[in-house]
């Protein structure tokens, strides 16, 4: 799986498929012992998905840079 912030989403490849998040709906981060979990707004209401990057802390440093109302 691999993780890629672009200007305005963040989009997810794992295997054949691709997600993409808006960086705006991203609400709250949640760090677990291996992975990360991430509040994302949706139509109605919120869900959680849950990231592993390999190179967790320039992940969250790119996600922080672009997301500055997120709390470490």
């Amino acid at each position: 799986t691999s993780y890629v912030i672009e200007q305005e989403e963040l989009v997810i490849r794992s295997g054949l498929s691709q997600s993409r998040i808006s960086l705006c709906n991203i609400e709250e981060i949640r760090m677990g012992t291996g992975s990360l979990k991430l509040k994302c707004q949706k139509l109605h209401g919120s869900n959680w998905v849950t990231l592993a990057p390999h190179d967790r802390k320039g992940f969250l440093d790119r996600l922080c840079a672009k997301c500055p109302w997120l709390n470490r």
